[in-house]
Parts: C-alpha cells; structure tokens; sequence
C-alpha cells in the first residue's frame, strides 16, 4: 500500500481486499484501534450490490464496473450496517459511526492521494489549470492547498464530471475559501443555487463544483478517544451559537449553553450557521472519554439523523 506519507489525507481513495472502494475521513483511530483508518464506503462492485434494490449510479474503475453507495445516491444506512458490514468483518472493525467505519490497513491495497492527483488532473485535462488557477486566485488560497477528490479520483481518468469534488487542506484555508464561496454566491459570480439536495456545489466557469474541508489537527481530537451512547433523545431544538468546527467531519457545532453537537452525517457539513435554531425529531446523547482522560457529555448524530432548520434566532 502507498499512502504517500504517514498520514493519509482526508478526501484519499483506499481499495480493498474485497474491491470496495472508499472515501478516506482523515488519520485517526478511537481507543483500541490502532492499525486502521476511519473510512466511509463509496462504490462496491456491482456483482456485490443487493439485487432488490435500485441501482442509481455506475462507474468503471480498476477496469470493473462499480455501484455508488456513499450520499444522496447511497444505500440505507440500515443496509450499510446490515448486509454491507456484516459481509466486511475480516476488513473492518466492527463500530460503526453513521456509515462511517475504521478500514483495518492490513487490507488496503491502494490509497489515491488527492493532491498528487491533482496535478496529473491540471496537467491532462483540458481547460483545467486555467479554471483551477482562476478559481484559487478567486479563493485566496494556493493551488497547492487544493485535491482533487471525489469520482474522478476513483475512477482515475481525469474528466470534467457532472460535478467535480475538491478538497481543501488547513484551517485557515478552509475558513477563508468557505466565506469566500458565499460571499461569491451572494454577488452572483457563483451559482446562487447548488444542487439539490445539496448545499455545498456551486457553478463556476462552466463547471460545477463540490468543495470538501480538512484540517488533520482538528480531524484528530477524537484520536483514542472512547464513545459510549447514554441515551436516544426525542424533539430537542438547539440555537447554533458557534458554527466554526462545522465545516469538517465529524461536523462539531456549539448549541445550547456551550454544548457540542458532534456529527457523523456527511451532509451535514457546512449546512447550520450561527444564530440558527435547529430541530431533531431524534438524536443520541453520548459520553465522550477523551485520550487526555477528560470525559464530555455531547449530542451526537449516528443513525441518519435529520436536523431541520426552524428560522433564524433573532
């Protein structure tokens, strides 16, 4: 396996033993796993793929033609943990944080690195360097704080795909490149519209985007910790009082009194903004033991919880 370094960047591609295809989520291990990278399924063979249900989405990788189950396009979270995990026991551990799980790296047979691609995408794909280059002028940023994630990275044939995911790497980065994209949006440059039901994409040039954030300090705090689920809670409403850590994943927004609302959903990335009152029909209340021994009561989103935005706090 070729990680490309010791750490192995959020927004990587890693193929298994088994042939899946999966989406990195950073560098980092909870209590008792040590030899494994926290990764959530993106595209299975189709021999794979259970026959009863639709197939939304195809790609040709590896020159083996693929199903995608990661977001909108994804199985139930239901079937992730019963049929698809339950088939992956030699390969992952067995906890599942939302379709979040932790890849044992004994069965990684490869990890694509999403800025060393990028240069092979700038270098071979034709109008790219001049849209990137424009788009990272536009954004404050370097090129080199920019991947290329997502599809393209799987199926490793540069292309313009319907949209083309992109990662962008430190905090600051992140922060700035986040604000300017709605600022950009606001004046018009940018789609003022994504796509549904999507909130991040945005159109730029032609082409549409979907921007992904990583900072590893940040993706690391849950790095040995240990999670322990207290408790189901039922119709609980937050004021978002701080939004900044909601931009990565886990997504970790400050509500009620200084609380944390920890988040395994992918799409929630970047969806609340401060000020914002926020409306679970149901989520879980857990203990968090952190690595330094400090230990945290936090509501935590696990099981495809859905927040619903009621208006903006006044």
């Amino acid at each position: 396996m070729n990680t490309n370094g010791t750490n192995l960047l959020a927004g990587s591609v890693v193929r298994t033993s088994d042939q899946t295809l999966w989406y990195s989520c950073g560098d980092w291990q909870l209590s008792g796993i040590s030899d494994a990278y926290p990764c959530i399924p993106a595209y299975i063979l189709e021999s794979l793929f259970p026959v009863d249900t639709k197939i939304n989405k195809r790609i040709v990788a590896f020159n083996k033609s693929y199903v995608k189950i990661f977001g909108h396009y994804g199985l139930p979270l239901n079937t992730h943990r019963d049929v698809l995990y339950t088939s992956m026991e030699d390969i992952i551990y067995p906890i599942s944080l939302g379709r979040m799980v932790f890849v044992k790296k004994s069965h990684i047979l490869e990890a694509k690195d999403p800025k060393q691609y990028r240069a092979r995408l700038l270098r071979e794909l034709e109008d790219a360097e001049e849209i990137y280059n424009s788009l990272v002028n536009l954004l404050g940023v370097s090129i080199n704080d920019l991947g290329i994630s997502g599809s393209v990275l799987a199926i490793g044939t540069p292309s313009w795909r319907h949209e083309t995911d992109f990662s962008i790497y430190g905090r600051s980065a992140c922060g700035k490149v986040f604000s300017l994209i709605e600022e950009n949006r606001n004046s018009g440059i940018f789609s003022k519209e994504s796509i549904p039901p999507y909130h991040m994409p945005f159109k730029y040039m032609g082409k549409w985007f979907d921007p992904h954030f990583s900072d590893v300090a940040r993706e690391r705090f849950l790095h040995g910790a240990k999670i322990k689920v207290l408790c189901t809670l039922k119709n609980m409403v937050f004021n978002i009082e701080d939004d900044s850590n909601g931009l990565f994943y886990p997504s970790v927004y400050i509500v009620n009194d200084g609380q944390k609302l920890v988040s395994f959903r992918s799409s929630h990335r970047g969806l609340y903004r401060q000020g914002q009152r926020v409306h679970f029909t149901s989520l879980s209340k857990a203990e968090i033991t952190f690595f330094s021994g400090e230990v945290e009561t936090v509501f935590l989103v696990i099981n495809d919880e859905w927040g619903e935005i009621l208006e903006k706090r006044t």
